[in-house]
C-alpha cells in the first residue's frame, strides 16, 4: 500500500494497493472528508481497465465507467439501487 498526499497539504488523498511493484487499484478521496470518490483498477498489462466512481459522494462505489484498448470509455455501468449491482 502506498498513500500519497496529492496537494502537500499534509492529508493523505490517494492510496495505492499493490501486489509487489504492479498497481491492482488506486482510491482517491479529493475532497478529504474520509470518504472514497474514485477507484481505479488496473489489470495486470497495468493499463487503467475500469473506474468506480460514487455518485453521491458518500464513499459508495455506484457507476463504473470501462475503458477500451485505445483508453477511451466503451462503456459506462450504473448501480441504480446503490448495492453495487447493474
Amino acid at each position: 500500500m502506498l498513500k500519497y498526499d496529492s496537494n502537500s497539504n499534509g492529508t493523505v488523498d490517494t492510496v495505492s494497493y499493490m501486489n509487489g511493484a504492479r498497481v491492482l487499484r488506486i482510491e482517491i478521496d479529493k475532497d478529504e472528508d474520509g470518504k472514497v470518490e474514485r477507484w481505479e483498477y488496473y489489470g495486470a498489462d497495468q493499463k487503467l481497465e475500469k473506474v468506480g466512481f460514487s455518485r453521491a459522494a458518500d464513499g459508495k462505489e455506484d457507476a463504473w465507467s470501462f475503458a477500451g484498448a485505445d483508453g477511451s470509455i466503451v462503456r459506462i455501468d450504473v448501480s441504480t439501487g446503490r448495492d453495487g449491482k447493474v
